[in-house]
């Protein structure tokens, strides 16, 4: 018995001419006698006339039985081609029903299922048919709430790979194939571009090949902007522009397309044009909440602020709770001089966003990839911000901001703003307070602000810092690390005190469980400056052979690890002095500190993937 037999739904006759053949012509009469031969007839007859899925399932069931029984070799091959193409018609009603979203049930992954146990029943007939070889690989590669495994993404492109070889003849269809299998290169863009530039290659008219190339374009851009190249990048950008105004050419009034260039054109720098496109697509969908901030956007950069404004009421009065509405109107009622306007906007985005100030940072990170400076500075705008709003409202000012902010500055090499940024903070948190909340955000500004002491050669500061973030948390193993590792190498004499750094050194040890290769080169530090080089070698030689034994080795990583142990075996305790900008003394060593880590997030203290 076939599945879904209470589908219960009427199909149009369908003539899949490629599959049946001559089989609806046949006629008993020019058959020889045969055991499934009445079976045969049967199926032929019942198709003819299937109008639901239970018919196409009991002619699958008849024809299934009839090449059971036996059918002379003519029949035979009429038989396969009827069970071929009534399998195909009924996984073709599986399959409608998942991707029409006017027929989707709850039940997704069961039509999924079951339309894929029709197709592979077909291959066992005829392997030869590419709509199949094409379905599959939609199916497979479709996303319906359970997990696709690797299995079932290699059966989806071998699937996709065997269209496109028997498509060689048909090139509007293998254009087709090939944008399928651009699907299965994930985040692979050079070789899913590859693939569609064949599919255009094949069928320039094929404005799937041209979206999904201008797409993934647009992400290669991202990307390679978001690694700082910013010339590449701008390149990648303007193919995508030529993919995307090559769909307009089909379609001037394509939505996405339109948008989709607005966007890149602004990204370029080319504002005209960009607010001609946005213009367009708003006259055409005049109700989009997204073309609306998009052209807001646009008049920000030209410093149009009133325009800016404009649309930006309009995208409240479409989405009237859009916390992206309200912080871009903040930013520019700041940017136009009326902070009064600037920070309301700015409670209510607060209010409407409880993780404002990561999507904040985030933005920042994007925009720092072309200036890193002015994206400082469009940051601070919002601390200002928080701050009148804090007033305004009665409330302290944020302190998760700030903590992340800090954060994000260690990461852009900013030291010095992050000691004046968080010093401020630490004085309004009361280090007496029995709060969870305020004892953890203590922790985290003085592990921070320790961190940036230790980057810019203050090691006495940083020392005070890490023995009292110490005293909050005592078995976070990164200030264990950090507090061993700077009591052990400083350059400073009054800094060095190599019974404390053993002591420390070990305790990181121990949370770690000794796997960790640059906290057991801080123990190995600590055995050095106390004189005791055989120790030294010990953990050092430990710390190199774990380094170069990871799944992944930091090249950099083992370099200064190899470098430390080979000042061991001479008998030279390691001397650092990490500074963002000045000179070591006497010559020492000076590196960028491989074993010191620096704070990954508010909510906890992450391991390095290799010593930092």
């Amino acid at each position: 018995m076939r599945p879904f037999r209470t589908l219960g739904r009427r199909l149009a006759p369908l003539f899949l001419t490629f599959l049946l053949g001559p089989c609806l012509v046949y006629t008993s009469a020019m058959a020889e006698d045969a055991a499934g031969q009445a079976d045969l007839d049967a199926a032929t007859s019942l198709k003819l006339n299937a109008s639901s899925m239970a018919d196409l399932e009991r002619v699958i069931e008849l024809t299934e039985s009839a090449l059971e029984k036996g059918l002379p070799a003519d029949s035979e091959s009429l038989a396969k081609s009827l069970i071929t193409a009534s399998l195909f018609q009924h996984g073709s009603r599986f399959a409608q029903a998942l991707f029409d979203p006017r027929e989707r049930t709850e039940r997704p992954a069961m039509l999924k299922q079951f339309a894929l146990k029709d197709l592979y029943s077909i291959l066992e007939y005829d392997d030869t048919l590419p709509q199949v070889h094409m379905m599959i690989a939609r199916l497979e590669g479709v996303n319906v709430g359970t997990t696709i495994t690797p299995e079932n993404f290699a059966k989806g492109r071998n699937a996709a790979d065997r269209a496109i070889k028997l498509l060689e003849e048909d090139k509007p269809m293998q254009s087709k194939a090939l944008v399928l299998r651009a699907g299965y290169e994930g985040t692979n863009s050079e070789a899913r571009i590859a693939l569609l530039d064949k599919a255009v290659e094949a069928d320039n008219n094929n404005t799937d090949a041209w979206r999904l190339r201008g797409k993934t374009r647009l992400v290669q851009g991202e990307m390679l902007s978001a690694e700082g190249k910013l010339e590449e990048s701008q390149k990648v950008r303007e193919k995508a522009v030529a993919d995307f105004t090559r769909l307009l050419e089909e379609n001037p009034d394509d939505p996405d397309a339109l948008q989709t260039v607005a966007e890149l054109l602004g990204r370029l720098g080319d504002f005209e044009k960009a607010m001609e496109y946005a213009n367009q697509a708003l006259e055409k969908n005049p109700r989009v909440f997204s073309l609306y901030l998009l052209r807001a956007r646009l008049y920000h950069k030209q410093g149009e602020h009133d325009f800016s404004i404009q649309d930006l009421n309009k995208a409240l009065d479409i989405q009237p709770d859009s916390f992206l509405a309200y912080l871009d109107r903040a930013e520019v009622n700041y940017d136009k001089g009326d902070m009064e306007a600037a920070a309301k906007d700015y409670g209510k985005t607060r209010k409407l966003q409880a993780n404002l100030p990561s999507i904040i940072l985030q933005r920042m990170m994007i925009r720092s990839q072309n200036d890193t400076d002015k994206a400082i500075a469009e940051v601070e705008k919002f601390l200002e911000l928080d701050e009148l709003d804090a007033k305004e409202n009665n409330r302290k000012v944020d302190p998760e901001f700030r903590l992340q902010l800090g954060q994000t500055y260690t990461v852009l090499k900013k030291y010095a703003k992050v000691v004046d940024l968080l010093s401020p903070l630490l004085a309004s948190l009361d280090p007496e307070s029995d709060s969870t909340r305020i004892k953890n955000a203590r922790f985290l500004a003085l592990r921070t602000r320790a961190d940036a002491y230790l980057s810019l050669g203050e090691h006495s500061k940083a020392v005070g810092d890490y023995r009292e973030a110490k005293a909050i948390i005592p078995k976070n193993d990164g200030v264990l690390n950090n507090l061993a590792w700077v009591l052990s190498t400083s350059p400073k004499d009054g800094i060095r005190n190599a019974e404390d750094a053993i002591s420390l050194a070990k305790e990181a040890c121990e949370v770690t469980q000794y796997k960790q290769p640059h906290i057991l080169s801080t123990l190995a530090a600590s055995y050095a400056e106390s004189g005791d080089f055989e120790l030294a070698k010990k953990y050092s030689s430990q710390a190199v052979e774990m380094a170069q034994d990871a799944p992944e080795p930091d090249e950099e990583m083992v370099k200064q690890l190899q470098a430390e142990l080979d000042s061991y075996k001479a008998e030279k305790p390691w001397r650092e002095l990490q500074s963002e900008d000045s000179e070591s003394d006497s010559g020492e060593e000076e590196t960028e500190d491989q074993n010191v880590e620096e704070e990954k997030s508010e909510e906890e203290v992450l391991e390095p993937a290799g010593v930092e």
